[in-house]
């Protein structure tokens, strides 16, 4: 797994660079949802209100 930390830039312009680096999903802030583009094609753009909810997303559960 692979991931982009981009510091700088707006929003748009991270979801632009992961497009670019070809990373299929990002997680943004939910407080900057007003910033992201309505529609954006190829990135799946996840919602966020704290980290809890990108480590439920990425880890995998030991069975």
């Amino acid at each position: 797994m692979s991931n982009v930390n981009v510091v700088g830039g707006g929003i748009i312009e991270k979801i632009y660079g992961a497009k670019q680096a070809v990373v299929k999903e990002v997680f943004l802030p939910i407080d900057n949802s007003q910033e992201i583009p309505q529609y954006e094609d190829g990135v799946k753009i996840n919602l966020i209100e704290d980290i809890e909810e990108v480590l439920d997303k990425i880890l995998i559960e030991d069975k």
